[in-house]
């Protein structure tokens, strides 16, 4: 528990030492936590080179896909090129290698069924399923249906009727 600390004419919230710790931890990697999966930092350091690599130093192959891309017809400015996305033998010519943001580079992943990691992550060995269509679930039924016997025990000599009635009644609506 936090103490409140009077000093002077302020009230202040006294630090514990692991907020000391965090805040200096943050001081050292100029980085605040938990701040993965942002397109600040899909951005961070792309601008140096007209937006081509996260290097301090142009790119030697950066003319070629570029030449590879305008052939192509892609729209390069404000994108960069990713080559883990670039489909084999496509190179600097594949649009789904070209990215704005960190969508962009998840919905091309998706499209090629690639798995991406840092920045972000999307995992394309993971299919992505629709949940099962129930009207009700089974013990939801069993407990409607003793629910049901205990108001009306007319109903134990039907129970396939009762179930039927439990799901018209209860269950969602087709």
């Amino acid at each position: 528990m936090r103490r409140i600390v009077r000093k002077g004419n302020v009230l202040l919230e006294e630090q514990t030492e692991a907020d000391r710790q965090r805040m200096a931890e943050m001081l050292a990697t100029r980085q605040v936590p938990g701040a993965r999966g942002v397109d600040r930092h899909f951005w961070e350091g792309m601008i140096l080179n007209n937006g081509f690599s996260n290097k301090k130093t142009v790119d030697p192959c950066e003319p070629e896909i570029r030449a590879e891309a305008k052939a192509a017809g892609i729209e390069t400015s404000g994108k960069i090129f990713m080559g883990c996305l670039a489909r084999p033998g496509m190179g600097g010519g594949d649009p789904l290698a070209w990215v704005a943001d960190i969508s962009d580079a998840r919905t091309s992943a998706k499209i090629q069924g690639k798995n991406l990691s840092g920045i972000t992550t999307f995992r394309a060995d993971v299919p992505e399923r629709e949940p099962d269509s129930v009207r009700l679930a089974p013990d939801l039924i069993e407990e409607m249906m003793q629910r049901e016997l205990k108001n009306n025990p007319e109903w134990a000599k039907d129970l396939e009727g009762l179930r039927h009635f439990v799901i018209e009644e209860y269950g969602s609506k087709p």
